[in-house]
């Protein structure tokens, strides 16, 4: 299984994933991003997996629906109050994309019905807007107690996971990070922290993937109490 990312609107990144001459969308914003690549790869796509409602993660699935003939799976939540998604999942059940079966997780916090998307075999998981690097969502729909328990989801997976995430905003956490570390302090130092950012940048353009063990480190959401998660949330709100 080979992983697609594309970088897609001002932060977001999309993947896709390919086995077969096949292809796996998760979380089309745009349309017309995917369909180029699709067309320029010569991918045949099968299905459409979204994490979560929000526009910059759905936009482009009507166009897409519309053009290949495919199905729609969400949260059984969002597909409640999504017209186009055709399966619901629910915590707990598994959904296959060739070889490889995904166990589905519930992340709400972020939005309501949001879900991770958890292949084992392959160890990684795809997460939406719960986490970033060194950061996590908003919360938009959900308590800070949904989050919070969410997070600890996540925080009981292998450490050699790689997490794949909705939005590039590594560096920009970091810079957050540098001001709350006497709070939170990191397992790596400040220096280690920007130069790993800065590799990761130069070798594929990217910080996602990140992995389970690089966050539990050093991402302060997943290194503090859950009084201390609502403090350093409202400060990340304002910052």
């Amino acid at each position: 299984m080979k992983i697609h990312r594309l970088p897609a609107l001002e932060t977001n990144i999309f993947y896709l994933l390919e086995e077969d001459g096949k292809a796996l969308i998760f979380d089309p914003g745009d349309a017309d991003v995917l369909q180029s690549f699709l067309k320029e790869h010569n991918l045949k796509p099968e299905a459409i997996w979204l994490t979560h409602h929000h526009w910059d993660h759905i936009n482009g699935v009507e166009q897409l629906k519309s053009h290949y003939d495919i199905p729609v799976y969400s949260s059984v939540f969002d597909s409640k109050r999504l017209s186009f998604v055709d399966h619901g999942l629910k915590a707990g059940s598994e959904i296959s994309f060739h070889s490889n079966s995904f166990k589905i997780i519930d992340f709400k916090g972020h939005a309501k019905g949001q879900i991770g998307y958890h292949c084992e075999k392959s160890r990684v998981i795809f997460v939406g807007d719960l986490l970033f690097s060194l950061g996590c969502g908003r919360l938009l729909e959900g308590t800070a107690e949904d989050h919070f328990e969410s997070l600890n989801r996540l925080k009981k997976l292998p450490r050699d996971t790689k997490i794949y995430f909705a939005h590039e905003y590594t560096q920009t956490n970091f810079e957050f990070l540098k001001t709350i570390a006497e709070q939170v302090p990191p397992e790596d130092s400040l220096e280690q922290i920007q130069a790993h950012i800065l590799w990761l940048k130069r070798d594929q353009e990217f910080t996602s993937p990140s992995t389970l063990d690089f966050e539990l480190r050093n991402n302060p959401f997943l290194r503090c109490s859950f009084q201390d998660f609502v403090e350093i949330r409202k400060l990340r709100d304002l910052w």
